[in-house]
């Protein structure tokens, strides 16, 4: 059964009416049938899932606050449990969103280094209480076509050539011949919708993609974390299978130009070519972007060696720091639960911090000698051992 066609209704500014139309194979469930955009944008659980860059549209899912809860990334699993979607044309989005200058949007982030325990902090958040969306894909996509965009640098020649340029996207569905500025108007109204509360007043987080890292010097988020790894703990993380060596690699090739642009690569410098030297880099742009982010203030560096040494006092910071009211007894109770007994990612996989550590050590014996390697060759460029500027202060006055 197809559901009917749902709509924009018509407000006092007839930019922020358009049709939706529904979109299969999500089952149908009851839904009202117009939405205006003043509704759209306070409804969490219509996700902005992902761009359909051939129709111009915002595909949005129909999300329960348990589907939000359950997933480990808002990416692929949202198509098993979305119960409808929707596709809005995007240009109505942008020109409701551009006439309503009274919304600004409050959150909180956490970026992170990948493989440092972030999803696990995201877990602990929403068991205090927070909505914790875990790493929209649709922020990483729109990073992914910005880094695709190459202006002309002719300003005037950008806008003549826009409309041809945006014909042919349309047509082969790639944003690479868009502009940065409707990159940068879609990126503004996807954050307005994820910033958006299920119920009432509680908390919203967006833990990043590792992605988005390069949104640290451009979001606003009422306050951030960076939660990371050291560049041991990262390389174990990444060396220990084929398929982390591939993630690595596909990000490697996304990132290596940031390097440079950073000045973590000199331009003589060539591209390395070994998996831990390339893994080495990925770490320490990561590193750079937040330190090149940390001065704008709104963000504090945590270490994963710290969350795990203290669950309850590094959570509890991190609650103070983001205004969450949660009380010591709610924290320890989560920190010493199920939790912290089980896999982050896999829930019926028993991995405690003890298992952690134990595998931490086999795998720094396994390849103790890619790691030495790749600290030797890092340390000109970064050193691995410099203190990150902002770190989050625990209970105590303890730095992370």
């Amino acid at each position: 059964m197809t559901p009917d066609p749902a709509t924009l209704t018509r407000t006092p500014d007839r930019r922020a009416s358009t049709p939706l139309r529904a979109l299969e194979p999500a089952p149908p469930a009851p839904i009202d049938g117009r939405f205006s955009w003043e509704e759209f944008r306070r409804r969490a659980e219509l996700y902005p899932s992902y761009l359909d860059l051939k129709k111009d549209e915002l595909v949005v899912s129909r999300m329960t606050r348990e589907g939000f809860r359950s997933v480990n990334f808002l990416g692929a699993e949202v198509e098993r449990l979305a119960v409808q979607r929707l596709a809005v044309p995007m240009g109505a989005i942008l020109r409701a969103s551009r006439a309503d200058t009274t919304y600004r949007p409050a959150f909180q982030a956490v970026f992170h280094t990948a493989f440092c325990g972030s999803t696990l902090l995201s877990r602990t958040l929403d068991a205090l209480g927070a909505f914790v969306l875990k790493e929209p894909q649709i922020l990483g996509d729109l990073c992914g076509i910005r880094r695709a965009i190459v202006p002309s640098g002719q300003g005037r020649l950008d806008r003549l050539t826009a409309p041809i340029k945006r014909a042919i996207s349309r047509a082969i569905g790639s944003g690479a011949m868009r502009s940065l500025k409707w990159n940068r108007a879609v990126q503004a109204a996807v954050i307005e919708l994820l910033a958006r509360p299920f119920h009432g007043h509680e908390p919203v987080v967006v833990k990043m993609n590792d992605d988005c890292n390069e949104l640290m010097s451009e979001l606003t988020p009422r306050a951030g974390i960076f939660l990371y790894g050291s560049v041991v703990e990262f390389l174990t993380a990444v060396l220990k299978s084929p398929e982390r060596r591939q993630w690595m690699n596909r990000r490697f090739g996304c990132y290596e130009p940031v390097a440079r642009r950073l000045g973590l690569l000199p331009a003589s410098e060539p591209s390395p070519s070994a998996d831990h030297r390339r893994a080495a880099t990925l770490w320490a742009t990561y590193v750079r972007l937040y330190e090149a982010a940390a001065s704008r203030g709104r963000l504090r560096a945590l270490s994963c060696a710290a969350l795990m040494a203290n669950p309850a006092a590094a959570v509890a910071a991190v609650c103070e720091y983001f205004e969450m009211p949660a009380s010591e007894g709610a924290i320890h109770s989560v920190v010493n639960g199920d939790l912290f007994r089980f896999h982050a990612k896999d829930r019926s996989k028993r991995f405690d911090r003890q298992d952690r550590r134990l595998l931490a050590a086999q795998l720094q014996e396994r390849f103790k000698t890619e790691i030495a390697d790749a600290v030797a060759w890092l340390t000109p460029f970064q050193d691995p051992a410099r203190p990150l500027p902002n770190p989050l202060v625990l209970g105590g006055g303890a730095r992370t």
